[in-house]
Parts: structure tokens; sequence; C-alpha cells
């Protein structure tokens, strides 16, 4: 009886994880049975994680054109760091002198790229609070949910983040090399960060350390994801309760981050890139008190949001949305994408330093910047989603 009871359960275990691209022999199936947690272990299964990355496999109701988007933004993040890394080589000098070539901007103004997984995660949360919403009407007043909302979000970042600071902190001393050259792997410097300041890590608030002083400077993004992730259910609960309200809120969360991005500008006479422009080189005063800030990098967060609840919305026949006509579709690609490249070459001169702006148009374009490439990154999501994109569907880029 019990071999056959055994039996029954490898079969289920087989059949169920086999189909997901889980288990890929038999003493993985027997594992599975002898040995509790069994998944959790399977964490570690080097061809589990490989088919899972590698997986074209999509849900029903993913939102397709986030991979491409994901894709299109980590090259383009990717370059501007190996431009970065070339400062210190022995021709590191031929980055200034490649910043005369109209197509420059590209690479070293990529800083938009980031703005756009703002984007996606602030869609993303929202998306997946208004889908559970619909399933269940009551989620949103739960104390439970709210408290596991933040717990597992901690959790489920949070060992691996830290695991990897220890990695970084016990190798790279021990690195050798041209790469032990290099400043941006000071193998002194940055592990004496971790070591200092590893916890504001763990609590993600290391962005208010400075770039300079931050353990793993790189990792300022998930502080500031976090930080916003923290803030996001104001936003969901006003939407939740009137979309009103929840418009609102969000309009009142631009214009503070637009006026702090003013106030910011003005004060301290910040430049509107970080050290690539000729005049500003080393200068981080822009990155320490604009480019890794929460309140200046918001606007893209709450567009994400505003484009998360109309996507469900949509889909699960809350609101019906009327295909536009023709030529208003492409008066709208055209405008997104016009504002797009106003965002990313407006630069072109100033980063060469042969034009020194004034305090009000490095402001105007610091709100317009953030505004302009969150409307035009949207505009994206909504055309690919609600199938306006023609060819220019993301959803088909596999």
């Amino acid at each position: 009886m019990n071999l056959l009871k055994m039996r029954s359960d490898l079969s289920h275990v087989f059949s169920d994880n086999y189909q997901n691209g889980l288990l890929f022999s038999s003493s993985d199936v027997l594992l599975a049975y002898l040995i509790p947690g069994w998944k959790a272990l399977m964490a570690f299964s080097i061809p589990r994680n490989t088919l899972s990355v590698f997986s074209l496999k999509k849900e029903q109701d993913a939102i397709l054109c986030l991979d491409a988007l994901r894709f299109i933004s980590f090259t383009w993040i990717a370059s501007l760091h190996s431009a970065v890394f070339t400062v210190e080589s022995d021709n590191g000098m031929q980055l200034l002198r490649d910043e005369d070539y109209f197509y420059s901007p590209l690479i070293l103004n990529s800083y938009s790229s980031v703005d756009t997984f703002f984007l996606i995660s602030g869609l993303l949360v929202s998306y997946t609070f208004f889908k559970k919403v619909h399933r269940d009407p009551d989620h949103a007043r739960s104390r439970f949910n709210w408290i596991m909302y933040y717990v597992h979000r901690w959790l489920r970042l949070t060992p691996a983040y830290l695991l990897f600071i220890g990695m970084y902190v016990a190798w790279t001393p021990r690195m050798h090399g041209v790469w032990a050259l290099s400043t941006a792997m000071n193998s002194s410097y940055f592990v004496q960060a971790c070591e200092d300041t590893w916890w504001m890590n763990a609590l993600y608030i290391s962005n208010f350390n400075g770039m300079l002083n931050m353990c793993y400077p790189i990792s300022w993004f998930l502080s500031v994801d976090m930080q916003l992730y923290w803030i996001a259910p104001l936003f969901l609960l006003a939407i939740y309760y009137s979309w009103k309200a929840g418009l609102g809120a969000v309009l009142a969360g631009v214009l503070i981050s637009i006026f702090t991005m003013i106030a910011l500008t003005a004060y301290s006479d910040l430049p509107v890139v970080s050290f690539f422009a000729v005049k500003h080189i080393g200068n981080l005063d822009f990155t320490n008190q604009i480019y890794i800030k929460p309140w200046t990098r918001c606007i893209p967060y709450l567009t994400g949001i505003l484009c998360g609840y109309l996507i469900i919305q949509v889909r699960q026949k809350s609101i019906e949305l009327r295909r536009p006509k023709a030529w208003q579709i492409i008066v709208c690609w055209l405008m997104a994408t016009v504002t797009a490249l106003t965002v990313v070459f407006a630069v072109y001169d100033y980063m060469r330093g042969h034009s020194e702006w004034s305090i009000a148009v490095k402001s105007l374009y610091g709100s317009f910047a953030r505004i302009g490439w969150a409307a035009a990154v949207a505009w994206v999501v909504l055309a690919c989603t609600f199938e306006w994109a023609g060819p220019f569907d993301l959803d088909c880029i596999e």
C-alpha cells in the first residue's frame, strides 16, 4: 500500500513540475518526495534557474511590452557604465573627445533609462494591487495584507542583497591585476564603506549617505525603489476609494517633486546632468541631491501607478476604452517620439561646454525631462497593451 502511495505521489510530483521545467531527472523527483521543503533547495538548481531565466513562457495576463522595455533600458544603462569605466583606462580622455559627436547624448545622457525602470516598478505595484482588489474587494481593507505588503517585499529582496554585499566585501580585496587598479573597484575604500554602513543597505536608506560614502554605490536604485514602494499605498488607497482623489494625489506628488527639483537646482546651482558635462567633470552635487533621491525620482513611479490602474480597469471591463482614430494614434506616437528625443539630445551643447544654461533653463529642463520621459514611456506601454502600436508593438519582440 505504501509503495502504491509513493508511486502515486511521485507521479504527481513529476507531472506537475516537469511541465513547469522544475525537475530534470528521476533523482530530482525522488528528492522532492523524500526531502521536506524541496522547493527551497530547488531554488539553487542551476538547470531549473537557467530554464526559468531563458523561458519565453508568458502568463495570460502579463504586460508583454515591459520585457522589451527592460531589455532596451538595461542595454542603455550598460552602455553608459561602459563609458564611465573608460575614464580610468589608458586613453580615458577619448571619452571627452567623443562628446563632440552628435550621437554622444544617446550614451552619455542615458539617465532617463532609469526612469523607465521606476515607471515599470510603479506600474506593476499598481497593477498587482488592483488585480487582487478585483478578486477580493476587501483586500485593501485588511491590515494583515498591508503588513505582508511590506514584510514580503523586504524578505524577497534583502537576503540575496545582503549575501551579495557579503561576497563583495570578502572577494573584492583579493582582486589582482588591472581590475584592482580601477578606483571604480577600489578594494579598500568601498569595502570599508560596506563594513561601516551595510546596515543602511539592509534598511534601504543608503542613498541618503552620498554616492562616495555608500556601500556598493549602484545599489542606490534599490533604496529609492523601496522608498517609493513604502509610500505607494498612499496613492493606491486614494485611487481605490476615489479615482478622482487618486488622480489629485498623484498630481500633487508630481508638483511637489517639480518644485523640489527647481528649489534644489536654484539653491545650489546644480548642473542638469552628472559629471559627463565638460564644465562639471567629477561634480557629484547633481547625483547626490537629485539623481539618487526619491522626491526627485517619484514622477515616473507615480505615472506608472496610474498606468497600472488604467490597464487593469480596462482588462477587467470596469472601463470601456474606445480605440482612438488612426490620426490620433499617429499624433500621439509623434509627440512621444519628439518628447523622448528632446529629453535626450537637448543637453548636447551643454554637455560639450559650448553653452551655459541659466538657473531658470536648468530648472525647466530638469522638470520637463522627468515629466516628458514618463509620459512618452507611458504612451508606449499603453499603446502596446491596447494594440494601438501597429508596427511598433513591443509585445511582438521575443
